[in-house]
């Protein structure tokens, strides 16, 4: 059983709480601020949305994983939708983001502030400075980055919206097939304006959306910033490799979340499987969540009957990109029966995720 020791961990535990706990956040009354007294890294941020898809299959919310990753910089993260810029309102942040789901041209618009802007999404807006292409035509698959002479590997992405930068424009990052070139990331110092053409909730992405945002809230790389997740544990799972890992991490201070699946379904046979099979998972579970390591339930068996393990998308019929039939009864019914296995077993999940982050948008409330 794992006995380990983690110290400061109260700090991690309620940060991993925002990952799992979907907060509504309403726009309040905003007092100005004086520009003098704002500390930009420590600071107020707005965050705008307009009515475009909040949660396309491709990706978990990005409403969500934007106040997620933004939470990183700022002291308070105010959500809302609609495009209220008036300036009292604006004279209370430090930085306005906008987050833009929808095909094509925008709702919203920029706002005529002082205050940093970033733009963010696959919508663009009717007054951006910068020449746009937009259409199926100019769709562009890319599975590279390149950022700061760095190449990174983004995986299958596709690219629809093409920035033509001009004078003044700087061009922060790239899309890439490692044959052609287009702008991804562009950066107006004029206007203080940051534009990201696109959803950057994928491999690579975020990673260079992330260091944006030191460049937009002015401040450096935090130490000890990374945090882990050990994931794919299932009653199939050797426990002694997860104690050994988990061991490592803890003796390195390293925070550390450990996502598992209830049961799955065993090879061969096609039974459906719990961990009560694997009492030494079970133990080192229980001792894992004595020791305030969130304990993350992925899913119930990790992946439906009916959809090939390496997809691995319980709720979600990647053929059709669609949820699958009965979705709404399936989520239902394995929750409870997670959380049942979970409990008879003295294991106290703190949240919840779909394998994939594939869940039917209307089951989220």
């Amino acid at each position: 059983m794992w006995r380990g020791g983690i110290t400061s961990m109260t700090t991690v535990r309620w940060s991993w709480w925002i990952f799992f706990l979907i907060s509504i956040i309403a726009i309040k009354e905003c007092f100005p601020v004086p520009a003098e007294s704002r500390q930009l890294g420590g600071g107020r941020v707005l965050l705008v949305h307009d009515s475009g898809d909040l949660c396309p299959s491709s990706t978990a919310d990005p409403v969500l994983m934007m106040t997620i990753l933004l939470s990183r910089f700022a002291g308070e993260v105010v959500v809302g939708g609609g495009a209220d810029y008036s300036e009292e309102i604006l004279s209370g942040f430090d930085v306005v983001v906008i987050l833009s789901t929808a095909e094509g041209i925008s709702e919203l618009k920029l706002p005529k502030t002082d205050i940093p802007v970033v733009w963010v999404g696959t919508g663009i807006p009717r007054d951006l400075p910068l020449q746009i292409r937009v259409g199926d035509e100019y769709f562009f698959n890319f599975d590279h980055v390149r950022y700061k002479d760095r190449v990174l590997f983004a995986g299958d992405q596709q690219q629809s919206v093409f920035l033509e930068a001009g004078e003044g424009a700087e061009i922060l990052a790239q899309a890439t097939d490692l044959q052609r070139y287009v702008p991804l990331v562009v950066h107006l110092p004029t206007m203080s304006l940051w534009f990201f053409s696109g959803i950057p909730f994928w491999d690579g992405g975020e990673m260079v959306f992330a260091d944006i945002l030191y460049d937009v809230f002015e401040t450096e790389w935090k130490k000890n910033s990374l945090f882990v997740r050990l994931d794919g544990i299932d009653p199939f799972t050797d426990a002694g490799q997860v104690e050994r890992v988990a061991d490592w991490l803890r003796e390195r201070t390293i925070p550390f979340a450990v996502s598992y699946s209830p049961a799955n379904w065993e090879g061969g046979t096609g039974n459906l499987v719990t961990i009560a099979r694997n009492r030494p998972l079970v133990d080192l579970l229980k001792g894992l969540s004595e020791y305030d390591i969130p304990l993350v339930m992925r899913g119930f068996a990790g992946n439906h009957r009916r959809v090939p393990y390496e997809n691995a998308a319980e709720f979600w019929d990647y053929e059709n990109d669609a949820p699958l039939p009965g979705a709404g009864k399936i989520l239902e019914e394995r929750l409870s029966d997670g959380i049942s296995v979970s409990a008879r077993l003295g294991i106290r999940p703190s949240g919840f995720m779909a394998p994939g982050y594939k869940i039917p948008p209307a089951l989220l409330d």
